[in-house]
Parts: C-alpha cells; structure tokens; sequence
C-alpha cells in the first residue's frame, strides 16, 4: 500500500439529489442489546430485518494509490466513495447487486445507487457500456476510465434496521460482526477475518432527513453514547496494511 498524503480527490462533477444526515456511533455489544428494546419501543424494524439482522457485502474501489482512502485521513470537505454491495454472498450472474455512489460533502451525506446484473457489473468496473442507463452509472463508468478504479476492500456484516412512517426520513442501522478481507476481483464469497478495530463492538447509525427525534437524543443521553467518524472501509484498510 502507497503509504503517503494525496491532495487530490477522486470526487467527480456530479451532484446528488438525494441527502441525509448521519450521527455514528461505536457501542459495545453488551449495549447493544440493551438498545434494541429502545428502538423496539418507538420505531420499526425495516421489511428486511423483520426476522432479524441480514448479511451486507460490499466491495469498495479505490485508485492505485487510495484517493478515497486518504481523502477521509485529510478531512477533505467533498469526497466519494465507490462500492458495489450485495445482498448475498453468491450472486448469480442474473441476480442484481447496487452498484453506489456515497458522497459527503460538510457534514451531509448523499448516496445514489443503481441496481445491475452482477454478468453487467462485471463489464461496467472494466469501463465498458452496458445495458442499464443512470446517472449513477455513468458517473461510476467515468470515475473507472479517469482514475482507473480497482476492487481494494471487501467488508462484511450484519445489519438491524430500522424506520417508521411517523418519522420520515429517519433510519436508525445497527452493523454488528463486521469482517473484512482484500479481493483480488468482484468477489463477496471470498474468506474473510474479523475486524481488528470492531472486536466486542457495533457501528449504530442514526441517518436523519432534518432533524433527531427527541426520544433518539434521549437514549442516546441515557446511555452516554458518543459520536465518532466511524468508516468500516477506512479502518479496516488501516487494520490490515499499517497494524499488520
């Protein structure tokens, strides 16, 4: 890994239409399980956990020397991320994966995602045309030919979601045992190993439209949860180049 400062940034031109704002959070585990009743109490879990937490597998692109991943050590106000999440750990070539865009830019989050095959993905990330015509797709096809963007991380976890109709906007995520691995392609079956900088913890998200419902501020008062710049892809890039 090129182990040195970046200054430019592989954000594109684009500007998302679709913004959130994100509180962070690293809870132990025994807290966890105290704050699912919390949530229980006031919001729903999402039609995807309604049996419990489901798999998220996402592999992350980055150029040859990691503009994305020192774009978030220097703080830089607009920067991207480029990741391809899947749902399963082995899609078939028919099945769709989301291919994604996740901007921040200040304090507020975009994010914009296409579905696509997985046999197209695996054209589109060489920079071919494919079938499907977004936006999203276009500026994922453009960031591959000017940057040359390369599979560099896959992470892995569990997710608990939740929402409700009373609270629009608001989505409150629960990622628990968060693993990682290096890909050598678009692979989310490869073995993976536990997270280093995640042991014995959980990321909770809060992802609000305008503002936090009082009842999210007071549980968050109540157990004394602090706000910390979580990024699983960053950690675990540092978790397995700089600490191993």
């Amino acid at each position: 890994m090129t182990k040195r400062q970046v200054a430019k940034n592989i954000a594109t031109l684009s500007t998302a239409h679709f913004q959130r704002q994100e509180l962070k959070f690293f809870v132990d585990n025994h807290i966890i399980e105290a704050l699912i009743p919390e949530f229980n109490a006031y919001i729903e879990r999402d039609h995807y956990s309604a049996k419990g937490s489901y798999p998220i597998y996402s592999v992350y692109f980055d150029t040859e020397d990691w503009q994305a991943f020192y774009s978030k050590l220097a703080g830089n106000k607009r920067r991207q991320k480029f990741r391809i999440r899947s749902y399963y750990k082995n899609p078939k070539p028919d099945e769709p994966v989301f291919v994604e865009i996740k901007e921040k830019d200040g304090g507020t989050v975009y994010k914009r995602r296409s579905p696509v095959n997985l046999s197209e993905v695996e054209e589109l990330i060489k920079g071919r045309p494919i079938s499907v015509n977004t936006p999203v797709i276009d500026e994922w096809r453009f960031a591959v030919l000017r940057n040359s963007l390369k599979p560099k991380l896959l992470n892995s976890y569990n997710r608990l979601a939740f929402a409700s109709k009373h609270f629009p906007g608001l989505r409150v995520t629960i990622d628990q045992d968060l693993a990682y691995s290096v890909p050598s392609g678009l692979d989310f079956a490869i073995p993976t190993r536990k997270a280093y900088w995640a042991n014995g913890k959980s990321v909770v998200e809060i992802k609000f439209d305008r503002y936090v419902p009082k009842f999210i501020v007071e549980i968050i008062r109540r157990y004394n949860l602090t706000q910390v710049p979580v990024s699983k892809y960053c950690d675990s890039v540092i978790s397995h180049y700089l600490l191993f």
